[in-house]
């Protein structure tokens, strides 16, 4: 449940940034100011800025999420308006990550979670992709949406790690969601 939460914020940024994009069923591609995976990742005891430095991320959230998302770099996304009316989105990109180890009985926030440590954990490259069949819920579908992450990072002892996370959901008609997929594997290369 907490990824969902990260992810509806990612694309909630997405929708927000989007809703400038006029389609007329040929895809038009776009830069946007996308970041994701941003959350504490429990399970594997890091919090992962992709496209975001930590730094920037909590001065961001701290400053109220006023002004457009500090990203390293605008990501292209391509959308495209189907005959129903649904707009669909999708991107692939590879960006810097940075992995933050999460504090001791922290509470559950990728800020607080990392403000005993003082630089990352480990940092590298990550490529992600990411697609959504209705990015504005035109209610003629189901929403799907989602993506994959994978990253080659090195630590502050020069170990490399593998970093993947997968997830999916979508949101029924009815509203409902339906977590589909979700999970995160940190393994040494």
């Amino acid at each position: 449940m907490r990824n969902i939460i990260a992810a509806c914020l990612a694309a909630v940024i997405l929708t927000g940034a989007s809703a400038r994009v006029s389609t007329a069923n040929a895809p038009q591609t776009v830069p946007e100011p996308i970041f994701t995976l941003v959350w504490p990742d429990i399970d594997n005891g890091v919090a992962a800025f992709w496209n975001i430095t930590r730094d920037a991320f909590c001065s961001w959230a701290a400053g109220g999420f006023a002004g457009p998302p500090p990203v390293i770099e605008p990501v292209p996304v391509e959308y495209v308006e189907v005959h129903s009316g649904a707009i669909l989105s999708r991107w692939h990109a590879t960006r810097p990550i940075e992995l933050w180890r999460l504090d001791e009985g922290a509470p559950v926030d990728p800020c607080l979670d990392t403000d005993g440590t003082f630089e990352p954990w480990a940092t590298g490259s990550g490529t992600g992709t990411w697609n959504d069949n209705d990015v504005f819920a035109s209610g003629t579908r189901g929403n799907a949406f989602g993506g994959l992450g994978s990253a080659i990072v090195t630590d502050d002892s020069g170990g490399e790690w593998s970093y993947k996370v997968a997830f999916r959901a979508m949101i029924m008609l009815d509203g409902e969601v339906r977590q589909v997929v979700e999970w995160t594997r940190l393994a040494p290369r």
